[in-house]
């Protein structure tokens, strides 16, 4: 039982920063996903991470952002509780041959448009959007995950110093390659990346330099 309250039923992810259970709060019978930081990971920045992850994403409610419901520390490790999703990320689907058509693109993409419109209302910027962290639900519905190097407009602190970048460089916008604090939402690079993988089935390339 974790902080007396979600029962942890079975592991369904694991990374260096920490797992993902499925497990539910008996209180009120709802399956949730619950991700803990791993006990090894001591460092602040990557505590910090952890924390933005749960603030950034409280406070956007869309139905193309995943849920989080709670979070909180137990031994020193700290939690987020989120809506347990179905399906898989497009990157998984990819990764299994799946081709996409057209129309079944410009849906997806539509979706996570309308969830990345939510966050920049929000003051959120995801800064990672790539088909990993681009989930489809068994009935269709796309979600945007993993909150963990957002930028909030209403903070000031960085997790990384100035011309340090963040992100997946096959994805990143030129405009953050230089590792500059963007003015405003850099959404058209990201937005037209994930839906060119999904239809070519690989990586973007890019000509140049890498970033």
């Amino acid at each position: 039982m974790l902080d007396g309250r979600y029962q942890l039923d079975e592991p369904i992810g694991r990374g260096g920063m920490g797992e993902v259970w499925r497990g539910h709060d008996p209180r009120t019978g709802r399956a949730v996903a619950v991700k803990i930081l791993a006990p090894q990971v001591t460092q602040p920045a990557a505590r910090e991470r952890f924390a933005r992850e749960a603030r950034a994403a409280a406070q956007i409610v869309h139905s193309n952002v995943v849920t989080v419901f709670d979070t909180g520390e137990q031994d020193g490790r700290p939690y987020l509780v989120m809506e347990l999703l179905t399906g898989r990320s497009l990157a998984d689907e990819l990764t299994d041959g799946h081709r996409y058509g057209i129309a079944e693109v410009c849906r997806l993409m539509s979706q996570a448009a309308s969830g990345l419109d939510a966050a920049h209302k929000a003051g959120v910027i995801h800064r990672d959007i790539k088909p990993a962290n681009l989930h489809r639900t068994a009935d269709g519905t796309l979600k945007i995950v993993d909150f963990g190097i957002a930028q909030v407009a209403s903070e000031t602190s960085r997790l990384t110093t100035v011309g340090t970048v963040v992100g997946t460089a096959a994805y990143l916008a030129p405009s953050r390659s230089t590792g500059r604090r963007a003015p405003r939402p850099p959404t058209s690079t990201p937005s037209a990346a994930s839906p060119t993988s999904c239809c070519a089935g690989s990586r973007p390339s890019r000509a140049g330099p890498p970033t």
